[in-house]
């Protein structure tokens, strides 16, 4: 009898020392693959901050290249505006030149007719 409880004695020992060692086994691969996943959030969480901090870029520049673009787009309107003006400038100053050209042949025509007139009331009679 003291000899089967020996023995069922060292067999339950047997049992407790390797149930035990199984269980630091799996706590330390239990340990391991929480570290693991630890590691892999780390890194999903540095990966999605960096994906912001570009998206916060992106944006950024995007703004910065339609502010430009707006800019450039009222620089070339302002500058239509008065390409137009000064066309319009031009077109007054050359349809008054030609009326004063017109006023100027048609005094030119009145006072030649007038020295024709002239001369022909002082040429002597033949």
């Amino acid at each position: 009898y003291k000899a089967d409880c020996e023995e069922s004695h060292k067999t339950l020992n047997n049992t407790k020392a390797r149930a035990q060692r199984l269980k630091d086994a799996t706590g330390r691969r239990g340990q391991l693959v929480t570290q693991d996943v630890e590691q892999h959030q780390a890194k999903l969480h540095t990966a999605q901050a960096a994906a912001a901090a570009k998206r916060a870029t992106a944006a950024t520049e995007l703004e910065s290249q339609q502010a430009r673009e707006e800019k450039l787009k009222e620089e070339l309107l302002a500058k239509d505006e008065a390409l137009r003006l000064q066309k319009e400038q031009r077109n007054s100053e050359q349809a008054e030149l030609e009326r004063r050209k017109s006023e100027m042949d048609e005094e030119a025509r009145t006072l030649l007719r007038q020295r024709k007139a002239l001369e022909a009331s002082t040429a002597p009679e033949s």
